[in-house]
């Protein structure tokens, strides 16, 4: 049997323009993940480190206003301070305070709608000598809360109907529970010693991101081709004349695409602003990600093909990226100690694939010395290729 590349490539592109087409999924996988990689770089690449207070008047004092200013309190060396409006605007014209920002009263209602709520900010000057930093971690944490409650709110839309889960007040609390999980990062102690410790922290910090969000959104994209197949879209594609073989191969080069333009997407705020690559490094990282992609991509139509409902599909890939986050040296070097945790630890792409980028951006090694991350990870993609083949259908399960 002949394969037709052309079609193969027709598919793949059609998975690329649905990223890019679809708001919800943009959102999702690249404008958040975008947002997460600023918020990374602008808690570390400051040189002094940030030594500053943060002001508020809070006339929302729902749970999200509580949530947000809770969030604000736990960055390091912010103080955060709530004010009465009367009291917080006397204290800015005496010029006691070159930074107020105040949460409107709808600012909780709006966040549970997954809407953008406006924050009023007012700054003496350029707010201080942490001003535009504090600024940013406004911007960057409201962000991250948009993109836990769209993310839920998908969640709940995927699992209505459905006996998988009754209530939403179960979606939600397993939710919240996931994003308390994922924030709770293990402490890393810098070490001032550094040429440019601050640089390096960063850098640690920015492919375990890349990781996280690439394992996540090609495997949480498998649940697509749960929809599409009971839509009937494959089998009209197997109709058409598309070989099995032929809509797999266009499914897997679709996620390659989309893990590479995610990571490219993700690159430019470390390109631009840190100097973490050269144009050789950059291209090798980019060749690197390629792997991880097709290991993910493999990994998610894997997933498509054993799932019967679209809400199955969603769950084992939130919890697959919850374990290859929570382990894979995401966010922390190994302690050691053996046992189940380690042993699972070697199970997860995310150990190779930040391994990988973590020599090729931090050590600055190049890439053929990563023979074994990326032979792991291409066998990872033939296994998880092979199963879906064994077991993807066209028709409804």
């Amino acid at each position: 049997m002949v394969v037709d590349y052309m079609k193969i490539w027709y598919l793949a592109l059609q998975d690329l323009k649905l990223l890019t087409a679809n708001q919800k999924e943009l959102y999702l996988h690249i404008i958040f993940p975008l947002l997460v990689v600023i918020l990374v770089i602008t808690l570390f690449a400051g040189k002094p480190g940030l030594y500053g207070e943060a002001f508020f008047i809070d006339l929302d004092g729902g749970p999200q206003a509580r949530d947000y200013l809770d969030r604000m309190e736990k960055v390091k060396g912010l103080k955060v301070f709530v004010l009465e409006e009367e009291e917080a605007f006397t204290r800015m014209e005496r010029g006691n305070i070159s930074l107020l920002t105040r949460i409107p009263p709808d600012f909780s209602e709006k966040i549970e709608r997954g809407e953008i709520p406006s924050l009023d900010i007012w700054k003496r000057g350029t707010g201080g000598e942490s001003g535009q930093l504090i600024i940013s971690l406004l911007h960057s944490t409201l962000g991250e809360m948009l993109g836990e409650v769209h993310l839920t709110l998908l969640v709940k839309e995927q699992a209505q109907d459905s006996s998988f889960l009754q209530e939403e007040a179960q979606v939600e609390s397993f939710m919240n529970s996931l994003y308390a999980i994922s924030r709770r990062a293990p402490a890393l102690e810098v070490v001032e010693g550094m040429d440019n410790p601050s640089r390096s922290s960063a850098a640690f910090f920015f492919p375990g991101v890349i990781t996280l969000f690439i394992i996540f959104s090609l495997t949480f994209h498998g649940q697509r081709l749960v929809g599409e197949r009971e839509g009937g879209i494959l089998e009209r594609m197997l109709a058409s004349g598309l070989s099995k073989g032929e809509i797999i191969g266009g499914k897997l080069l679709g996620s390659v695409l989309r893990g590479s333009f995610q990571f490219i997407i993700m690159s430019l705020p470390p390109l631009f602003f840190l100097g973490v690559f050269t144009l050789t490094s950059f291209i090798e990282t980019l060749i690197f990600a390629l792997f991880l992609a097709a290991a993910a991509g493999a990994l998610g139509i894997l997933i498509g093909s054993l799932s019967s409902r679209r809400e199955q599909a969603l769950w084992a890939a939130v919890i697959i990226s919850l374990v290859n986050s929570g382990l894979g040296n995401t966010f922390a070097f190994p302690t050691g100690g053996g046992g189940l945790v380690e042993i699972i630890n070697y199970g997860t792409l995310s150990l190779y694939a930040n391994g990988g980028f973590r020599s090729l951006i931090v050590e600055g090694v190049p890439l053929s010395s990563l023979t074994l991350e990326m032979g792991i990870l291409l066998w990872g993609t033939l296994v998880f290729g092979g199963l879906s083949y064994r077991y993807f259908t066209c028709t409804r399960i």
